[in-house]
């Protein structure tokens, strides 16, 4: 048992090393389309890398707990306890990802001039109108 977890420690240091999150750059055409200057796009890219971080650290948590329900699934008397703590977790990691995922967009959205999101109303309203 000792041994198992050691050895999902070092999985997850090593796999933590390998997935180093690079920051997606911004297509020139969105850069254009929504006037973005080098350092909004900078923190745009901040903003992506980080939450890909985080999310990367939750799905190895994931993973994790998931491991510890299989192992507790297997014991025989099954212990109702530990096997609900681990869905609770489960449902945690998930919840948490989703709120960190808003605020990254509600972060993104507020570094857009003023004109951006009206812009892109408007052209989604003119391309429903020339159907």
């Amino acid at each position: 048992m000792r041994s198992f977890f050691t050895g999902l420690l070092l999985f997850h240091a090593v796999l933590s090393a390998q997935f180093i999150v690079r920051p997606v750059p911004v297509p020139p055409e969105v850069r254009r389309y929504l006037e973005l200057t080098d350092a909004q796009t900078t923190r745009i890219q901040q903003l992506n890398s980080r939450f890909e971080s985080y999310r990367l650290d939750k799905v190895i948590r994931q993973m994790t707990v998931q491991q510890e329900l299989a192992e507790q699934m297997r014991q025989d008397p099954l212990d109702p306890t530990a096997i609900g703590l681990r869905h609770v977790e489960l449902e945690s990691i998930r919840r948490e990802t989703e709120a960190k995922k808003a605020r990254t967009i509600n972060d993104i959205q507020a570094l857009l001039t003023p004109s951006a999101p009206k812009r892109g109303a408007v052209s989604s309203a003119s391309s429903a109108t020339r159907c």
